[in-house]
């Protein structure tokens, strides 16, 4: 499977790390090629958006929130994508054009999504993304620190147990 990867900073190097321990063949994108000798070592390499997404099994966006990003994955970019590909959000939520990634779930034109950052967070209910049996929703806690989980695991219990109630006014 090949991994593309937008935007490799920091957190986008230790993607293109766990990948590679899948035996991923790595492609990013990023506003500026890195050295050759940095490829090498990170074992990724450069390829236009397009190509990127062309070509890519999971997309994933590391990508920095600066204003000029916001909305830069949107409608074009998902028809980009083969069918078969799942997208990943693990930067930040105004970079992606949700209604768009809506649209090319329900479409067909992705796979699928793995979203831990949201455009609104808390995530407002209701909400079209959280009904897709495509998509997986987290509460915004792939960057937090050691402790972060097992003080967030109460409130995803809650959550879970509130939403197969079908009390969706009661989640936190």
């Amino acid at each position: 499977k090949t991994l593309g990867i937008i935007g490799l900073g920091e957190v986008g190097a230790l993607a293109a790390g766990m990948a590679r321990g899948f035996g991923m063949r790595v492609l990013y994108c990023n506003r500026n090629r890195l050295p050759e000798a940095q490829e090498a070592k990170l074992g990724v390499e450069y390829a236009s958006l397009d190509r990127l997404l062309a070509q890519s099994d999971f997309v994933s966006l590391h990508a920095t929130n600066i204003p000029s990003n916001k909305g830069l994955v949107d409608g074009k970019t998902f028809s980009g994508m083969k069918p078969t590909a799942f997208f990943i959000n693990t930067a930040r939520g105004p970079i992606v054009d949700e209604a768009a990634l809506c649209d090319a779930l329900t479409r067909g034109t992705i796979a699928g999504a793995g979203l831990d950052v949201h455009a609104v967070e808390p995530r407002p209910m209701p909400d079209k993304l959280a009904t897709l049996r495509n998509v997986i929703l987290t509460p915004h806690m792939a960057g937090f620190h050691v402790g972060y989980p097992s003080e967030a695991i109460p409130i995803v219990n809650e959550n879970i147990r509130h939403f197969l109630a079908g009390d969706l006014d009661g989640m936190i």
